[in-house]
């Protein structure tokens, strides 16, 4: 029984462009991994799988179900799936260096999700509400909220950049009108440590972030202090 995908390790020493893509497509079409509790990869951050950042992939389309009850860590995977399709994510616990769109007509019950470190959040769509109540740890993670969304993460109390390299920022933005990013429960941000590290907190044409209880807002300490902006 599979109980890990990973990438691989050694060979030509070089990341780029790989992938595990699992897909279910088509009616009666099942892919079961019944016993699959962590996925794994060593890269990613776009979800085109020709391109150098690609992620790994848990795809469902045209009725298609992907069967993966026992799964709780994923890093470096994205989730996609249509509305006539299946995928099991209530019992996720560990969701990093990911991208979660809850732009479109679906929705995912990440409810149990306690780690979002490196992961990309977007949400939209006038009255829809997506809230993270079990969410700890959002480092490096980067939150869009647009066209009167509401987007929560209530029970985390600091943030920090925690940069993996030189030349990268993080976003908080709550983009128009009735657009809610709620971090009501961060206590702290801290920036990054290496060069040209930047967190941009952007609330544009009306929308509103939610930062009431933050106390402090610091540079990281260590690393290189050369053009980082928060």
């Amino acid at each position: 029984a599979v109980t890990e995908i990973a990438d691989g390790s050694g060979g030509f020493n070089d990341n780029r462009r790989r992938a595990v893509a699992v897909t279910a497509g088509g009616v009666a079409s099942t892919v079961r991994l019944n016993s699959l509790t962590t996925f794994t990869d060593v890269r990613g951050g776009d979800t085109d799988l020709y391109e150098d950042d690609a992620f790994s992939r848990l795809n469902a389309h045209s009725g298609g179900v992907l069967q993966t009850p026992a799964l709780t860590k994923l890093s470096a995977v994205f989730i996609a799936k249509d509305a006539v399709s299946s995928i099991d994510t209530a019992q996720i616990t560990e969701l990093s260096y990911g991208s979660i769109d809850f732009n479109g007509p679906l929705t995912y019950d990440l409810g149990n999700v306690t780690n979002l470190s490196h992961t990309t959040v977007s949400v939209a769509g006038a009255g829809r509400s997506i809230a993270f109540t079990k969410a700890t740890n959002i480092d490096g993670a980067n939150f869009y909220v647009a066209g009167g969304a509401r987007l929560s993460l209530p029970v985390a109390t600091s943030y920090s950049h925690v940069s993996t390299g030189n030349f990268q920022d993080r976003q908080f933005q709550a983009a128009g009108a009735g657009s809610v990013l709620d971090l009501s429960g961060l206590t702290s941000i801290t920036g990054g440590t290496a060069y040209s590290n930047h967190i941009f907190i952007d609330a544009i044409n009306g929308g509103l972030i939610d930062l009431s209880a933050v106390t402090e807002i610091a540079d990281g300490s260590g690393g290189f202090n050369d053009n980082r902006r928060r």
